[in-house]
């Protein structure tokens, strides 16, 4: 089984989160795009709170297909569905 199969059976929330946010936070480099994988979706625990992955996009039509594949999710932050 692998990595995202096991988080199908498990995660019942995901949060959308944009790499601009990240980079922010962090503060990593203005120029730093993370290779163009700029679209994420962050696996939380089963408190919702804790993040137990985390999948990178290139577009939001990619993280749409995989948040699809979640389909009894319950999705957070929804502010970050695009740039």
């Amino acid at each position: 089984m692998t990595k995202l199969e096991e988080l199908k059976e498990v995660i019942e929330t995901i949060e959308l989160e944009l790499w601009e946010n990240i980079k922010n936070d962090m503060g990593y480099p203005e120029e730093d795009n993370n290779n163009g994988y700029i679209y994420g979706i962050n696996f939380l625990d089963e408190t919702g709170v804790d993040i137990e992955d985390v999948q990178w996009f290139k577009t939001p039509e990619e993280r749409h297909e995989m948040i699809k594949s979640f389909n009894n999710c319950i999705i957070t932050n929804i502010t970050n569905i695009t740039n």
